[in-house]
């Protein structure tokens, strides 16, 4: 196993959420979001949600990437990407939930043309999710990680 890929590595846990909680507070103050509270919600579902997709990545990475492979017929650089994106998917389900209960409603809020609360959650949680996975991801490759 190269070094990279062992859970021993602060680095794979930490940079991925400090990218994440920089452009997901970065974004969301483009956004509108005003409340000092709705930051601090932002902050706690990440440092829950963040590492542990990291490491459930990290741990099942090589065995569901070869059981898609083998099943589908995929090369493993496509099967390692739905892995990933199944895994950010259950995140953002999860982060729509706890946004849903737990944040602070606001009217300054850019996305008030939805009118569903929990859709206008989930575009937000969506919109959060992808922007710091193609953020990191863009750092990876430019930077080697």
């Amino acid at each position: 196993m190269k070094w990279k890929y062992s859970i021993n590595n602060i680095n794979l846990i930490f940079i991925p959420l400090v990218i994440t909680l920089f452009l997901e507070i970065l974004i969301s103050i483009f956004l509108g979001l005003k409340n000092k509270y709705n930051y601090k919600k932002i902050i706690l579902i990440n440092v829950i949600t963040n590492p542990l997709l990291n490491i459930i990545n990290i741990l099942t990475n090589l065995s569901i990437s070869i059981y898609l492979s083998a099943c589908f017929g995929m090369n493993m650089y496509v099967a390692s990407n739905i892995q990933i994106l199944i895994l950010e998917m259950i995140v953002v389900f999860i982060e729509t939930f706890y946004y849903y209960k737990y944040m602070i409603y606001e009217k300054t809020f850019i996305l008030n043309f939805i009118n569903n609360k929990m859709l206008k959650i989930f575009v937000y949680s969506l919109i959060l999710n992808t922007i710091s996975y193609s953020g990191g991801k863009l750092i990876h490759i430019c930077l080697h990680i």
